[in-house]
């Protein structure tokens, strides 16, 4: 009677062990890029979705109620520092064109989101009418507003010829809030 071994030789496992080393290895470049894209993502839906509560609050107060890019961390009570590059961002009742200290609403941390996205826009407040109009401090006229979002550290965006799916976000200054790809033609729906 002839006896049958099983299990797995020595060089059977290291032969497995090898090709999963290499399909690893490949698979590693597209995995981080996608987790950049990923933090992208994230830290514009935040911000998207933080002009939509400041717009709605506008409108529910009726009184004019800011969105503003911050370099510090926002809080209740503390004084914004507003700045065009973020990485942070709060939602607060407007005074005098700036956000109120005492007037916090709801505020954001890019590094909660995506730890390396950064952020870059036309302007740091954008302040919300209960009218449905968009104004920025030192106009007096409605203005529209550009921010984009994007990771240095995974290389440059697909519009520029690199990796990363850039996202921008536009504020008309009727109050339209879209969030857009750059690298997608203007006519599609995702598309800037």
């Amino acid at each position: 009677m002839l006896r049958m071994d099983t299990g797995f030789s020595l060089i059977e496992l290291l032969i497995t062990m090898a090709l999963f080393a290499i399909l690893s290895a490949l698979a590693m470049p597209s995995f981080l890029a996608w987790i950049q894209n990923q933090q992208i993502r994230s830290t514009a839906e935040g911000i998207y979705n933080s002009l939509q509560r400041a717009e709605s609050e506008a409108a529910k107060r009726n009184q004019p109620v800011d969105f503003a890019l911050i370099s510090n961390t926002p809080s209740n009570g503390a004084t914004p520092s507003p700045s065009s590059t973020g990485p942070n961002w709060e939602v607060a009742v407007d005074q005098a064109g700036t956000p109120s200290a005492s007037g916090f609403i709801q505020g954001g941390l890019a590094a909660e989101s995506g730890k390396n996205a950064s952020i870059n826009s036309t302007q740091s407040i954008v302040i919300f009418s209960g009218t449905a109009t968009v104004t920025v401090p030192g106009t007096t006229v409605p203005t529209g507003v550009v921010i984009n979002v994007s990771d240095p550290t995974g290389g440059t965006c697909v519009s520029a010829g690199g990796p990363m799916q850039c996202l921008q976000i536009n504020v008309t200054p009727y109050g339209s809030i879209r969030m857009c790809n750059p690298a997608l033609p203007a006519g599609t729906p995702q598309g800037c």
